[in-house]
Protein backbone atom coordinates (compact mmCIF):
# COMPACT_ATOMS: atom_id res chain seq x y z
CA UNK A 1 0.00 0.00 0.00
CA UNK A 2 0.68 3.84 -0.74
CA UNK A 3 1.67 6.14 1.85
CA UNK A 4 -0.70 9.04 1.24
CA UNK A 5 2.28 11.65 -0.01
CA UNK A 6 3.07 9.41 -2.68
CA UNK A 7 -0.43 8.65 -3.80
CA UNK A 8 -1.43 10.35 -7.32
CA UNK A 9 -3.40 13.56 -7.04
CA UNK A 10 -6.19 11.85 -9.16
CA UNK A 11 -6.13 8.58 -6.91
CA UNK A 12 -6.51 11.15 -3.90
CA UNK A 13 -9.50 12.53 -5.77
CA UNK A 14 -11.16 9.66 -6.60
CA UNK A 15 -10.41 8.09 -2.46
CA UNK A 16 -11.75 11.58 -1.13
CA UNK A 17 -14.74 11.36 -3.63
CA UNK A 18 -15.50 8.00 -2.79
CA UNK A 19 -15.29 8.99 0.70
CA UNK A 20 -17.64 12.26 0.24
CA UNK A 21 -20.27 9.93 -1.83
CA UNK A 22 -20.57 7.28 1.20
CA UNK A 23 -20.86 9.67 3.48
CA UNK A 24 -24.10 11.76 1.26
CA UNK A 25 -25.50 7.93 0.72
CA UNK A 26 -25.74 7.08 4.32
CA UNK A 27 -26.77 10.85 5.41
CA UNK A 28 -29.62 10.12 2.73
CA UNK A 29 -30.56 6.77 3.98
CA UNK A 30 -31.00 8.11 7.67
CA UNK A 31 -32.82 10.61 6.15
CA UNK A 32 -35.12 8.47 4.79
CA UNK A 33 -35.36 6.14 7.94
CA UNK A 34 -36.01 9.42 10.11
CA UNK A 35 -38.94 10.47 7.59
CA UNK A 36 -40.42 7.23 7.07
CA UNK A 37 -40.27 5.95 10.56
CA UNK A 38 -39.51 8.24 13.11
CA UNK A 39 -42.24 11.01 12.28
CA UNK A 40 -44.43 7.74 12.89
CA UNK A 41 -43.88 7.51 16.38
CA UNK A 42 -43.55 10.68 17.21
CA UNK A 43 -47.09 11.24 15.30
CA UNK A 44 -48.84 7.97 17.26
CA UNK A 45 -47.34 9.73 20.60
CA UNK A 46 -49.01 12.96 19.64
CA UNK A 47 -52.15 11.46 18.72
CA UNK A 48 -52.31 9.56 22.42
CA UNK A 49 -51.38 12.87 24.00
CA UNK A 50 -54.18 14.62 22.16
CA UNK A 51 -56.61 11.73 23.05
CA UNK A 52 -55.93 11.93 26.62
CA UNK A 53 -56.26 15.90 26.54
CA UNK A 54 -59.94 15.27 24.77
CA UNK A 55 -60.85 12.67 27.73
CA UNK A 56 -59.77 15.17 30.44
CA UNK A 57 -61.64 17.87 28.35
CA UNK A 58 -64.78 15.68 27.92
CA UNK A 59 -64.63 15.48 31.45
CA UNK A 60 -64.24 18.76 32.59
CA UNK A 61 -67.29 19.60 30.20
CA UNK A 62 -69.65 16.41 31.91
CA UNK A 63 -68.53 17.59 35.77
CA UNK A 64 -69.05 21.44 34.87
CA UNK A 65 -72.72 20.30 33.75
CA UNK A 66 -73.59 17.65 36.98
CA UNK A 67 -72.45 21.19 39.05
CA UNK A 68 -74.40 23.66 36.88
CA UNK A 69 -77.57 20.77 37.47
CA UNK A 70 -77.19 20.27 41.30
CA UNK A 71 -76.99 24.24 42.01
CA UNK A 72 -80.39 24.54 39.58
CA UNK A 73 -81.70 21.63 41.85
CA UNK A 74 -80.41 23.23 44.81
CA UNK A 75 -82.06 26.77 43.80
CA UNK A 76 -85.24 25.10 43.47
CA UNK A 77 -85.34 23.15 46.35
CA UNK A 78 -84.76 26.39 48.38
CA UNK A 79 -87.56 27.89 46.72
CA UNK A 80 -89.75 25.42 47.28
CA UNK A 81 -89.08 25.00 51.17
CA UNK A 82 -89.52 28.85 51.54
CA UNK A 83 -92.83 28.88 49.82
CA UNK A 84 -95.27 26.02 47.83
CA UNK A 85 -93.94 25.08 44.90
CA UNK A 86 -95.93 25.12 41.90
CA UNK A 87 -96.52 22.79 38.94
CA UNK A 88 -93.84 24.44 36.85
CA UNK A 89 -90.89 23.84 39.60
CA UNK A 90 -92.15 20.14 40.36
CA UNK A 91 -91.57 19.43 36.73
CA UNK A 92 -88.31 21.40 36.47
CA UNK A 93 -86.83 19.60 39.62
CA UNK A 94 -88.68 16.37 38.11
CA UNK A 95 -86.47 17.02 34.87
CA UNK A 96 -82.98 18.36 36.40
CA UNK A 97 -82.79 15.05 38.57
CA UNK A 98 -83.54 12.87 35.79
CA UNK A 99 -80.79 14.76 34.04
CA UNK A 100 -77.90 14.86 37.04
CA UNK A 101 -78.76 11.26 36.91
CA UNK A 102 -77.75 10.58 33.54
CA UNK A 103 -74.41 12.83 33.92
CA UNK A 104 -73.73 10.90 36.87
CA UNK A 105 -73.67 7.89 34.18
CA UNK A 106 -71.36 9.73 32.29
CA UNK A 107 -69.15 10.31 34.66
CA UNK A 108 -69.20 6.84 35.43
CA UNK A 109 -68.57 5.68 32.18
CA UNK A 110 -65.67 8.17 31.32
CA UNK A 111 -63.93 6.90 34.84
CA UNK A 112 -64.49 3.46 33.78
CA UNK A 113 -62.71 4.50 30.59
CA UNK A 114 -59.73 6.03 31.79
CA UNK A 115 -59.13 3.33 34.42
CA UNK A 116 -58.80 1.03 31.36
Amino acid sequence: MKKWKETPLKEKIGIITGIIAILIFFYGVVGWIDVRYLHTVIFNAFCEEVKKIEQRLDYKIISDQAQATQERIWTIEDRCAKRKCTDTEKEELRKLKEQQKLIDKKMTIMIEKEVK
